[in-house]
């Protein structure tokens, strides 16, 4: 087969190129997340620029510091306002939350770390009591929260709150990680 000149130099900076890797990468899949906006972090115990988010597969995790019930503290409160919005031609599900920290209960106090998680008709309150002891603690909730509609956004709403009652001498415990776990689906 003949390769006119110009066909010639055509392919052979085609293949420089390939070679370098200078050709511009194609365009990213979307990957069929869901997007998640932080629209304010509000409350007595958080604000906006303690509170991290970060994807994961099927779930959004946030990382929230300074949040924690102790004696100066005894009752705290972080209100997470959200921005839900499906991939085109999905719409997702909440499936569920998970919250979590660490506690140091060993003068007597008892305490709740309570959550309301939910669109504004649909919320699900769910609590953790907190006993005595060290360590980790973790509180998962099932939810099944839908959105109606495909590639819309929804206004979600993450109510946390601590209370240690009676706050006595170094008990604490503290809220460190929130997780919403969601499905998506085709519309």
């Amino acid at each position: 087969m003949r390769v006119s000149g110009t066909t010639a130099r055509v392919l052979t900076v085609a293949g420089g190129l390939l070679l370098a890797g200078t050709l511009p990468a194609a365009p990213a899949r979307a990957d069929g997340s869901l997007k998640v906006d932080l629209v304010s972090a509000t409350g007595t115990g958080c604000a906006r620029d303690a509170v991290s988010m970060t994807p994961d597969f099927q779930q959004t995790r946030f990382a929230i510091k300074g949040l924690q019930a102790n004696a100066a503290s005894p009752a705290v409160t972080c209100v997470l306002t959200l921005d839900l919005t499906a991939p085109k031609k999905r719409r997702y599900t909440v499936s569920a939350a998970t919250i979590g920290g660490r506690r140091v209960v060993e003068a007597g106090s008892t305490g709740v770390a309570r959550g309301l998680a939910g669109h504004e008709k649909d919320r699900v309150e769910f609590s953790q009591a907190i006993t005595g002891g060290t360590g980790a603690w973790i509180k998962s909730a099932d939810l099944e929260q839908r959105s109606s509609g495909c590639a819309r956004t929804y206004r979600y709403t993450v109510d946390l709150g601590l209370k240690l009652d009676p706050a006595k001498g170094g008990d604490s415990f503290t809220v460190e990680d929130l997780g919403l776990k969601y499905l998506l689906e085709d519309c």
